[in-house]
């Protein structure tokens, strides 16, 4: 993080140690501070803050559907003072999966590309992000169909170590009627889910395989 000032630091680690303490209410009042005084920074943490609310609850309560609405709002704002790219990833996973209550995946894309194109991308905060974009380009979402893009997005996604690019894998592979390929990277993700339960390795590597670990929301 670059701050414009000693001031603007001092506010963030204040911010962040008030979160830590569970005292969100102080957190909050610190990242919008730091966001009316222009720093992108406290306006995404203010869009994380209510993307955890809302993860907290069950999807379907009006609670749910108003903290994600929250979170786009400051998410946006974020993007406002500056284009970061985990705010354009929190946006795309905001329309990808319908969070503020309906999907919108031409949205989702158009997020999905602006963080890929972020000069400070960095994959391993923004796990899902191949397997989005490896979505869309296999479902033709704004574009064609492109089965070669979408598997090269799936093959970065497992060059991260998530797990649901070998299944991504196995799908265009059933497309292409090589089945006994396509179960090989089924059985591939099956042996590699397994080992990450059994080894309690990091749990976002299960994100967008579907199931139990197919709501685990990737933020940062």
């Amino acid at each position: 993080m670059e701050f414009e000032n000693s001031e603007q630091k001092d506010i963030w680690e204040k911010a962040h140690f008030m979160l830590e303490q569970n005292k969100e209410y102080r957190a909050i009042e610190l990242f919008k501070q730091l966001a009316e005084d222009g720093y992108w920074g406290g306006a995404y943490m203010m869009g994380h803050i209510f993307q955890q609310r809302g993860m907290r609850l069950t999807e379907g309560d009006a609670s749910f559907y108003q903290n994600h609405v929250k979170s786009a709002e400051w998410f946006n704002k974020a993007l406002d003072l500056e284009s970061s790219y985990l705010a354009h990833y929190a946006l795309s996973q905001y329309y990808y999966y319908g969070r503020g209550g309906s999907v919108n995946l031409h949205s989702a894309k158009m997020h999905l590309d602006e963080c890929l194109k972020c000069p400070s991308f960095r994959p391993f905060e923004t796990p899902l992000v191949h397997v989005m974009r490896a979505e869309l380009y296999f479902e033709g979402i704004g574009e064609p169909i492109n089965l070669e893009k979408a598997k090269l997005m799936y093959q970065k996604a497992i060059e991260n170590d998530i797990v649901a690019g070998y299944v991504g894998l196995s799908k265009i592979e059933k497309c292409n009627k090589r089945h006994f390929s396509a179960i090989q990277f089924k059985f591939k993700a099956l042996t590699k889910s397994i080992k990450i339960i059994l080894t309690n390795d990091n749990k976002f590597k299960l994100a967008g395989i579907g199931g139990k670990w197919g709501n685990v929301f990737l933020s940062n």
